[in-house]
């Protein structure tokens, strides 16, 4: 306590609104972090920024080749496709809760 961070992991369980993207980013940077991870899959490229750089899910199954193809950038796309389509999903399934929620009213 009564350091600065060097390192922090800000991650959703689900696609944000880029206002709400744009709000965790700035209140991450006011706290004096200066990095933080963003669900995405992929790797971290220099144009995506420090405060949301991509990540890959490594899981307890994944074993050390296709941690290298994950790190090499193989793969990406195939190994992540059941997740973005839970992803996509689960989106539809909001969107819909959240307008049932507001007919309601």
């Amino acid at each position: 306590m009564g350091t600065r961070p060097s390192w922090s992991e800000t991650i959703s369980p689900h696609r944000v609104s880029s206002e709400r993207s744009r709000r965790v980013r700035e209140a991450v940077r006011e706290t004096g972090y200066t990095q933080a991870l963003a669900v995405g899959n992929g790797l971290a490229r220099r144009a995506q920024g420090p405060y949301a750089l991509r990540r890959v899910t490594v899981r307890r199954s994944t074993d050390v080749a296709e941690f290298e193809r994950l790190v090499d950038g193989r793969g990406l796309t195939r190994v992540f496709a059941r997740d973005r389509a839970l992803t996509k999903g689960y989106t539809v399934v909001r969107r819909a809760r959240r307008l049932a929620a507001h007919v309601r009213r």
